[in-house]
């Protein structure tokens, strides 16, 4: 069972991953999978544990300011999908998924220094993996259309789509100053949700609203990154979708 960790503070997301089979350890030295340089957190502060038969559990490793749930410290916890629990001002939410895809993307394991995270740990599909490993993934599928080009699309069967600037992106938006991960549709237990990457709080928008950290998406959404317009969608086609994948690889704006 995979284990989704989203990291916010004060409302704003900083960081996602998914994890699988083995510990992942949080704190503020360098050598935690997790590492939050934040005075609230111990050095090796508290580790989320996979359990034999399915399940994780959190565990706190005698922390000075501990690990708390509902305001309550804990030792230890098992986790349910949706869970939330507080380190100081910072709060892991976890989501629980059946689901085991493809390895991570070198393109997202590469990213830079995200807020105060020592790095940033989204995880996602890889990009190019061929229709049997995303049909593996997930049966839940997105589609981005042009526009300004009906008839465009992107189909959306990753864990994470990848929009920006970089030759490996899923969807190049170009331009000079456009940043090398702009923006990451996550495919999660509830559905899609768009994270900004780009650290500008206009960059990302959904139906004309700015998007500062992440948003849900919902069907017929219009979301526009970079200045680029899209539409979004659940579900694809039953026909034509090997199209839309060959079309999404070998057309991608600029």
């Amino acid at each position: 069972m995979s284990l989704q960790v989203v990291v916010s503070r004060e409302g704003k997301v900083l960081a996602r991953g998914v994890f699988r089979d083995q510990p992942v350890s949080i704190g503020r030295d360098e050598d935690n999978v997790i590492q939050i340089d934040a005075p609230a957190f111990s050095r090796h502060h508290a580790r989320l544990e996979p359990q034999e038969g399915g399940g994780w559990i959190v565990r706190d490793l005698g922390s000075t300011n501990g690990v708390r749930k509902d305001g309550a410290r804990v030792a230890e916890w098992t986790i349910n999908d949706g869970d939330e629990v507080a380190i100081g001002d910072y709060r892991l939410t976890f989501g629980l998924d059946e689901e085991v895809g493809p390895a991570p993307s070198a393109l997202l394991a590469g990213l830079p220094e995200h807020a105060v995270l020592g790095a940033t740990f989204v995880t996602a599909s890889a990009p190019g993996a061929d229709h049997d490993q995303r049909e593996r993934s997930s049966n839940l599928r997105g589609l981005l259309e042009e526009v300004a080009a009906p008839g465009r699309a992107w189909l959306v069967e990753l864990d994470a789509f990848v929009i920006g600037a970089d030759a490996d992106a899923d969807l190049r938006v170009g331009g000079l100053l456009a940043p090398r991960v702009g923006a990451v549709l996550v495919r999660g237990h509830g559905g899609f949700s768009i994270v900004n990457m780009s650290g500008r709080d206009a960059w990302v928008q959904v139906d004309g609203q700015p998007v500062p950290a992440s948003a849900q998406l919902r069907a017929a959404a219009l979301v526009e990154v970079g200045g680029h317009p899209l539409t979004f969608s659940i579900g694809a086609p039953a026909a034509g979708i090997d199209a839309i994948g060959q079309q999404s690889r070998a057309r991608r704006p600029s």
